[in-house]
């Protein structure tokens, strides 16, 4: 795990110096894990994909304000967040519904259980969460991040990311049991 972080570590050296070819590889390398992010976060592809390059602009213009290179995966994905949320704060003021902040689950691209349905019905209950919730319980189980990170990146305590996880994890067994029925 060292090495990822020396890696990061030496891409955002790189791109804080203006290389664009690191700052080509530090794309390749985070592109599919913010755009996951920003798509689980938004449930709209095209949202998503703006987002990724909102956070990706937003990464070359600032990386020299990053005071410390190895926290760049948690400033990275706390971009992420922030973005997503700006998305709803604007799509909010611009439709002025509070219904409009939840997100469409149009999800086309999930073919390994397609037929049955679970995956559908899992992102329509993931959709349900509160943001809070939908955040924490995304970044542990999509991301696969520690409490700890998770913590720095939503700004609470590792408790409360574990509570959110908490409520996420039975508001979704609740959810889909409930639709067993």
């Amino acid at each position: 795990m060292k090495t990822d972080f020396t890696f990061d570590e030496n891409l955002i050296t790189g791109v804080c110096a203006g290389d664009e070819k690191t700052f080509e590889e530090l794309v390749a390398r985070y592109s599919a894990r913010i755009f996951n992010l920003a798509f689980g976060l938004t449930g709209d592809r095209s949202v998503a994909e703006e987002i990724t390059q909102d956070v990706f602009f937003t990464v070359w213009q600032k990386a020299r304000q990053l005071r410390n290179k190895e926290a760049f995966r948690t400033w990275i994905y706390r971009i992420t967040l922030n973005l997503s949320k700006e998305h709803f704060r604007r799509q909010y003021r611009r439709k002025g519904l509070i219904d409009r902040m939840k997100p469409q689950m149009d999800r086309q691209d999930n073919t390994i259980v397609e037929e049955t349905g679970v995956k559908e019905r899992l992102n329509a209950a993931i959709a349900n969460l509160s943001a809070y919730q939908r955040q924490a319980f995304l970044l542990k189980y999509q991301e696969e991040l520690k409490i700890s990170e998770i913590a720095r990146i939503m700004k609470c305590r590792e408790g409360t990311v574990k509570t959110h996880i908490f409520r996420a994890v039975h508001s979704l067994r609740r959810h889909l049991e409930n639709e067993k029925m």
